[in-house]
């Protein structure tokens, strides 16, 4: 590892086509002080002969052919440069292929920067007279930063049954869910039981556009409408199943939906069509018989593949965006005493 006024500035080459995954890689390279040439396959091999870099960082992806060529082309021109691979998964044959190729380094997806920011070191060290200042911020990138364009991660209290797992989830070096897996609630309680906190799942991409900004931020258009933070929000959501309608606000037809849960700003819904986040809907439904939700509307923050229900496939959050603070309060009165019954039921269920 160099230090101080001895060292000098690496290259560092990077085939990735995910421009999240280059900026945060880029910031990690860049708070060692070396330089990183980002580029796409197609260009990989003029780019190592022009460069001629240091260390090879490379994203195995939905062309494994193609990128395994090139990969050994690579090996035999380059056969002492550092190598590391990057991937979200491989079959037990192509990880033998990729061994052959003798990397430095194999990172799954979504990356850990600290690993990524240790390996460097190893491979081609680090100015520690200044960079490492910065590296604690470096590695205070938000996770999401490393994550593909349709995985998000997400907290193991707002999972629901359906979501798909984007990567394998470990702990403590057991494996509790494959990647590819559709999630159950046994799946969300042993995830609970390990202590997990979140997990990566596929997604519409549209929703990592959203920063944490527009998420808590809070909107008054008029004295009716408002828009409750995300926190609030979740204090209370509890379960049902509830035949409703909905239709897009700029359509005048209504769909059929089911309502799964209900919270004091927000709906879960299932619709037999994928619902387009941001838009806006007019949701129809009763609670209880007294309680009407006549056409609230609401915005859709996420929409996901269901695959529990036979028909209605698609599960979709919806943020409330019409009710009155009266209409507000209310339902937090309504959704506590319905708490409160169920929790009653289920005690006398104990006790039988």
């Amino acid at each position: 590892m160099s230090t101080g006024e001895d060292f000098l500035a690496k290259k560092v080459l990077l085939i990735e086509s995910d421009k999240s995954i280059q900026d945060a890689i880029l910031d990690v390279v860049k708070g060692k002080g070396h330089e990183l040439i980002a580029g796409e396959i197609e260009h990989a091999i003029a780019l190592a002969a022009v460069e001629l870099p240091d260390l090879v960082m490379f994203a195995i992806g939905d062309f494994f052919d193609k990128e395994i060529n090139f990969l050994r082309d690579f090996r035999i021109i380059y056969p002492d440069i550092p190598l590391i691979i990057m991937t979200s998964s491989l079959t037990k044959e192509q990880i033998v292929e990729i061994a052959k190729l003798k990397p430095s380094d194999v990172l799954v997806k979504p990356l850990d920067l600290l690993r990524i920011s240790n390996r460097i070191d190893d491979l081609v060290g680090t100015d520690e007279k200044g960079p490492e200042v910065q590296l604690n911020e470096i590695l205070s990138v938000p996770k999401e930063k490393c994550l593909p364009d349709n995985v998000i991660m997400v907290n193991v209290n707002e999972l629901v049954p359906g979501h798909k797992v984007a990567s394998v989830v470990e702990r403590k070096g057991v494996i509790i869910i494959e990647k590819g897996t559709i999630l159950t609630k046994t799946h969300i309680e042993n995830l609970t039981n390990y202590g997990v906190e979140e997990i990566p799942i596929f997604c519409d991409p549209s929703l990592k556009t959203r920063t944490k900004k527009e998420d808590l931020k809070v909107e008054q258009k008029d004295k009716r409408i408002t828009v409750f933070k995300k926190k609030e929000r979740a204090s209370l959501r509890l379960p049902f199943f509830i035949n409703g309608k909905y239709r897009d606000v700029n359509q005048e037809k209504f769909d059929d939906c089911i309502i799964i849960d209900i919270s004091s700003g927000g709906v879960g819904i299932l619709t037999k069509e994928k619902l387009s986040v941001k838009n806006e809907i007019i949701i129809n439904f009763t609670l209880e018989e007294d309680f009407l939700f006549e056409n609230v509307k609401g915005e859709v923050r996420y929409s996901t593949y269901f695959k529990n229900d036979r028909f209605f496939n698609y599960r979709s959050g919806i943020l409330f965006k019409s009710i009155t603070k009266k209409f507000q309060e209310n339902l937090i009165s309504k959704l506590f005493e319905i708490q409160r019954r169920m929790i009653q039921q289920k005690n006398k269920r104990k006790l039988l």
